[in-house]
């Protein structure tokens, strides 16, 4: 079992850090995520901040983004595919972030 107080993961784009948790919840695992600027004052220690400048706004919204891709891809990992793990590796990289179970063959189009 991982480390209770350790991260699934981290993103970062220079000083904007994304931090994504996972807490185990009555219906399944929850995700949550923290995004945050690190800086470092005078005497070198580093420090985290939830505010952001006018500037950072852009690259917090990309991490954002990126952060809602792992999440989403650490939920299909998580869950169990109606079609059996076989499956799962064959259809996992589909490119729309989610199990669509097997192919349906429809014939030769028209």
């Amino acid at each position: 079992m991982a480390n209770q107080n350790a991260p699934e993961a981290t993103l970062r784009d220079g000083g904007i850090k994304a931090t994504i948790w996972r807490n185990a919840g009555e219906k399944g695992d929850v995700f949550s995520v923290e995004l945050t600027r690190t800086w470092r004052d005078q005497q070198g220690n580093y420090h985290d901040s939830s505010r952001f400048s006018p500037t950072e706004c852009l690259k917090v919204a990309q991490l954002a983004q990126r952060a809602y891709d792992t999440v989403g891809a650490l939920k299909q990992d998580a869950a169990p595919s109606p079609y059996g793990q076989a499956n799962r590796e064959v259809f996992q990289d589909n490119g729309r972030g989610y199990d669509d179970g097997p192919a349906l063959d429809r014939g030769p189009r028209r």
